[in-house]
């Protein structure tokens, strides 16, 4: 006769089931936030290079690296800076692009605009005048507030 050999105990369902992998660990929020470093931006560095040049028509863009590198800003892995910072300085009205399209050409430092302060003699038919050049530019809450004083402007003629 044939010996049967003993049927082997079944495992436990946990060692059936594959380990899972060990939770990963994330990475401090901290250290994944850029810091900003520290020194001027390339805003700040070019506006001065272009401010202290003495050319007439401008700075070029070949021009304004190189002072940057003389400053001591790394041109070479910050060019998108730069091109981006010429950019929305022209946008701003902090520099005049005086040739080229873009980021390419020269570039002159804008000037200040200066204040223009229109000495009128106000009498009543200036202020009509002003009245009348508000109420055609849609203006409604200025015109209101044109009729108050207007009023007491009135009164200083009686």
């Amino acid at each position: 006769m044939a010996e049967v050999a003993p049927a082997a105990a079944p495992a436990p369902a946990a060692e059936a089931a594959p380990a899972k992998a060990p939770a990963k660990k994330k990475k401090a929020a901290s250290a994944s936030k850029t810091t900003k470093k520290a020194g001027p931006s390339a805003s700040e560095l070019i506006v001065k290079a272009v401010k202290e040049s003495k050319e007439r028509k401008g700075l070029s863009l070949a021009a304004i690296k190189k002072d940057l590198v003389a400053r001591g800003y790394d041109v070479e892995h910050n060019s998108a800076h730069v091109r981006r910072a010429l950019k929305s300085l022209v946008q701003k009205g902090a520099l005049v692009h005086t040739t080229g399209t873009g980021a390419s050409g020269s570039f002159k430092a804008a000037k200040p605009a200066e204040n223009i302060c229109l000495h009128i003699e106000l009498t009543p038919l200036s202020v009509y005048v002003i009245i009348i050049i508000h109420l055609l530019s849609n203006k409604v809450a200025e015109v209101f507030h044109l009729f108050i004083n207007f009023k007491s402007f009135l009164g200083q003629f009686k």
